[in-house]
């Protein structure tokens, strides 16, 4: 199902990007007031939305944000899961051009069309893909990526078996630790790529929450996108995406879950604002408050209940 609004002569040229936002139905109310902020800077740029279900006020936000909304449903999981199978899903069908796959919990700060200018991609550029690796220090497995594992207290041996078990790999533990930890909540990549990436990125994370050794893995979608491309490092380039362009406070300023208020200042030179550990705090539902007010957005207080039901749940 397709939602979105009709072209009219007098629209004004559409920029060469594409942006995707992927969000299950808690995530809604933060996936809309990203694509309002992204309007703040950008009114042009075209713009898809995935759901797995249909909110009643879909259309009329659709309209209003001159987005095109897309419904696909997602196997029984419960909701962490099945949000990481639509964003992957999403991928694979990336339009072809420049594309930019942001999460949900994000804010615009900045026009996208600017990363275009600081990071390019394309053959001219010698990347095919960019995304962050220092958020600002430089993620392994062995150190942050253990959080990917339901043990704490397997070894790198064990994790290294665990791994190979699981998909199939030969990797020893100083290949896993080499391996380039990207962080997925923003990709900037050329859409033919990203759709090749996509596919086995998918298939790896299926394998992972459906396999005999499911129960060892915490069902995030970073680890299958850290492998994937480990394996097709030789045939597609990827470079760094300035912390600019995915600027995460609970890494960049070590900002705790639950803090009340965040300095402007800490945020000049930030173009998208990754939410991420700290997206309800109080600052930031204030911020996400600001832009739908500024947009003319409403949400039905149904949507509400439901993102106010998950922040009850994860605060338990």
């Amino acid at each position: 199902m397709t939602l979105g609004t009709a072209a009219t002569d007098s629209a004004p040229a559409q920029s060469p990007m594409t942006v995707t936002l992927a969000c299950t139905h808690s995530y809604f109310p933060l996936a809309v007031a990203a694509i309002c902020s992204l309007r703040t800077h950008n009114h042009d740029v075209p713009v898809r939305l995935f759901l797995d279900q249909q909110p009643k006020e879909l259309a009329r936000i659709a309209a209003a944000l001159r987005i095109t909304a897309r419904i696909r449903r997602i196997p029984a999981h419960d909701e962490h899961t099945r949000s990481r199978l639509l964003k992957i899903q999403a991928m694979t069908e990336a339009p072809s051009g420049p594309c930019l796959h942001i999460d949900a919990d994000t804010l615009l700060l900045d026009d996208v069309d600017a990363l275009a200018a600081q990071s390019p991609i394309g053959p001219a550029a010698g990347v095919d893909v960019r995304m962050l690796l220092r958020r600002p220090k430089v993620q392994t497995l062995w150190t942050n990526g253990r959080y990917n594992f339901t043990d704490p207290a397997l070894s790198q041996e064990q994790i290294t078996q665990l791994v190979n078990d699981t998909f199939g790999l030969a990797y020893t533990t100083d290949d896993l630790g080499a391996m380039p930890c990207w962080n997925s909540g923003v990709i900037y990549g050329a859409g033919a790529v990203l759709r090749q990436v996509a596919m086995r990125w998918l298939d790896r994370y299926r394998r992972m929450i459906t396999g005999p050794q499911s129960k060892h893995f915490v069902p995030n979608d970073q680890l299958c996108l850290w492998l994937t491309l480990l394996e097709m490092s030789e045939a597609i380039p990827i470079g760094e995406l300035p912390l600019r362009w995915n600027f995460m406070p609970g890494r960049a300023l070590r900002l705790a879950p639950g803090t009340e208020e965040l300095n402007d200042d800490e945020l000049a030179d930030v173009a998208i604002l990754h939410l991420s550990v700290n997206k309800d705090d109080d600052w930031a539902l204030r911020r996400r408050e600001a832009v739908l007010a500024a947009a003319g957005v409403t949400l039905s207080d149904t949507v509400r209940r439901r993102r106010e039901e998950v922040q009850a749940r994860q605060s338990r």
